[in-house]
């Protein structure tokens, strides 16, 4: 490794900053140059004294792995805010383009699964606030959510036709309401067919599940592994009567009710 390779890297770790485009803050400029060529003496320095200290030491494969870091950091924080701003600060009411223009995400709908239950109990830890409840949705159509039904029905697998209003009769039965599907743009019409189940648990948990016309019962694919509201049950299978669904469906409550019971 060549030694002008730690002054380099210590170029590129403290850049210059642009010239004035005129003479009226020179001296500002100079003063921040001469501030940032100081700092990168002192980080090649420190660059070659633990190169002394560990032959090993590469100065460009640990400004990679600091960047790395860095980004991790930055990326973690990016989480519990996103977390706090949904979960908690419901006096601002953030939209999800807002927080997807801030972070530079590409799709506001990026924002909602960016962050995890590990992320509010995060927050919750490190600010003592609690989550704040979600604010109810409006009522459903019953009528929207009947002909959603009679569609699964006409639609459905064969192996699934008989079992879709056990389902629905199940999550009836347990506290789920049942909504249609929600249109990305309002005033639309939504461009998929299914029927959206939500529940929510005392400590501000809440959960949701879709019953697609396919013949399954799902919370989100993009909920991570660990979370306790991951959630999959084919109906179509032979012996995925509403028996193996009522057992599914009971072992997802109680890990949210674990979940929950700390959030209180």
């Amino acid at each position: 490794m060549s030694r002008d390779a730690f002054a380099d890297v210590a170029a590129l770790i403290h850049p210059l900053p642009e010239p004035p485009d005129d003479d009226h803050d020179v001296d500002g400029y100079e003063s921040a140059r001469e501030q940032i060529l100081a700092e990168r003496t002192r980080t090649a320095e420190q660059l070659r004294l633990a190169a002394d200290s560990d032959p090993s030491t590469d100065p460009v494969l640990g400004a990679l792995s600091t960047a790395r870091r860095q980004r991790e950091a930055a990326e973690r924080l990016t989480s519990r805010v996103f977390a706090y701003a949904r979960e908690f600060d419901r006096r601002n009411r953030y939209t999800l383009d807002e927080l997807a223009a801030a972070a530079g995400y590409r799709s506001p709908s990026g924002v909602a699964t960016a962050y995890t239950h590990h992320d509010v109990a995060d927050v919750t830890d490190q600010t003592g606030t609690r989550p704040s409840p979600r604010a109810e949705p409006p009522d459903p159509d019953p009528k929207e959510v009947e002909a959603l039904l009679h569609d699964m029905q006409r639609r459905g697998p064969a192996t699934a036709r008989d079992r879709v209003m056990e389902v629905y009769y199940l999550l009836i039965k347990q506290g789920w309401s049942p909504y249609p599907p929600q249109p990305r743009d309002p005033g639309t019409k939504a461009a998929k067919r299914y029927i959206r189940w939500t529940r929510h648990w005392p400590g501000g948990t809440s959960v949701t599940l879709y019953q697609e016309p396919a013949g399954y019962l799902g919370a989100s694919s993009k909920i991570s592994d660990d979370d306790p509201r991951r959630f999959y049950a084919d109906y179509t299978e032979p012996g995925h009567d509403i028996t193996y669904v009522t057992q599914q469906l009971a072992e997802l409550v109680k890990r949210v009710d674990r979940h929950d019971a700390v959030r209180v």
